[in-house]
């Protein structure tokens, strides 16, 4: 779990807040979700199933 983190905090998609008590000592850290700012629209992602299908086609084209 901890090498998920690290991998995911160095990719800057999550930030840690680090958390303290009242007593002031430190407990958990809250993670959240970083979005990148610099995101390239790359269109709409294709549908698996409709590559699926096609692939079904064309073995059913290989058989006859």
């Amino acid at each position: 779990m901890d090498i998920a983190i690290s991998v995911l905090r160095g990719e800057g998609l999550i930030v840690a807040e680090p958390r303290f008590e009242s007593s002031g000592a430190q407990c958990a850290s809250f993670y959240r979700l970083s979005y990148p700012t610099d995101v390239v629209d790359v269109g709409p992602a294709e549908d698996p199933a409709r590559h699926l299908a096609s692939e079904k086609d064309e073995r059913r084209f290989e058989e006859t």
